[in-house]
């Protein structure tokens, strides 16, 4: 391994990198952070042969990159590494990439698609499989990887406004996304505009999803017999991992929990926050939901009465 000093305009990116956006207030805490305490962690690259250009290619480490151009910073200090092919990179990449910074969901679910196609994904026989090596490379739960990759069936103009760089009160979530998946594109956009109008909250939008359903009688694509059931035990397996890795979290001692939090930067603190206080909201939402539906009974006809009221 091989560390060296690079000029960072002889640096360039990764096109296929998992990561499109990047938050300006994070970047810009970065970037103060290795002002005044320098690089702590080396950038990954490889070299590039015949490119007039540029000389190494970025593996990790993007949001660095910036920060020394932010700061004007000449070189950047880098560990030089070789790679077989595209796929080799982006598998690296993507592994560095999930295993720090939260990715916008769009990304998430891009990131999951382009490993489905990797070979070390498709020699996997199985679905089941599949899906379990893509949670494993990215750290993250099987169930977790499906509802991410619902969003590869919404068209181009509902992820349009799922962008992250949209402001939050014209940004369809992607809870509020997955409602969508299934129905055709004008509808998928008429919905979503719709939901963005009123300012639904998922709960909110669930129902107005579902009356919508009722009235028209439109469908999602592929909807049979055992899809509740399917996902009534996702749905349960969800709230056991969530439970798993909170309990996870809240056994670590203490002295390394500070460690951990106080060694990022504050934008990557306050993103904490801002994460646990939206998991929260929405979970305070759903149970609501299904307080009320312990209540409730809906016939066939689709009138809804109250069962013990």
């Amino acid at each position: 391994m091989k560390i060296v000093e690079i000029p960072v305009e002889r640096i360039r990116p990764f096109p296929n990198q998992p990561r499109k956006y990047f938050d300006q207030d994070a970047l810009r805490d970065l970037a103060r952070s290795i002002e005044s305490a320098r690089q702590m962690v080396e950038i990954r690259v490889r070299p590039l042969a015949g490119n007039p250009k540029h000389d190494y290619e970025l593996i990790d480490g993007q949001r660095r990159w910036h920060a020394h151009q932010l700061i004007k910073k000449p070189t950047i200090r880098a560990i030089v590494d070789e790679v077989s092919d595209e796929d080799d990179q982006f598998m690296r990449s993507v592994v560095a990439n999930f295993a720090r910074a939260d990715h916008s969901a769009i990304e998430s679910a891009q990131a999951i698609g382009r490993l489905r196609k990797h070979p070390s994904v498709t020699v996997l026989a199985k679905r089941r499989e599949q899906d379990e090596k893509i949670a494993a490379i990215l750290g993250r739960s099987v169930s977790w990887v499906y509802n991410l990759e619902l969003l590869l069936k919404l068209s181009p103009e509902v992820l349009v406004l799922m962008a992250p760089e949209r402001p939050e009160e014209k940004r369809l979530s992607h809870l509020l996304a997955t409602l969508l998946v299934g129905f055709d594109a004008p509808l998928q956009k008429r919905l979503a505009l719709e939901i963005l109008d009123r300012g639904l909250t998922l709960r909110s939008a669930r129902h107005f999803v579902d009356d919508y359903v009722m009235r028209s009688g439109a469908r999602p694509a592929g909807t049979n017999r055992n899809l509740p059931n399917r996902r009534f035990g996702r749905f349960v397996s969800s709230l056991t991992i969530i439970g798993r890795e909170v309990e996870g979290i809240m056994g670590m001692p203490l002295p390394v929990f500070r460690e951990v939090i106080l060694s990022r930067p504050y934008g990557d603190r306050e993103s904490a926050l801002n994460r646990i206080d939206g998991a929260m909201a929405h979970l305070r939402e759903l149970r609501q939901a299904l307080n009320s539906m312990l209540r409730v009974e809906i016939p066939q006809n689709g009138e809804r009465r109250i069962a013990n009221g």
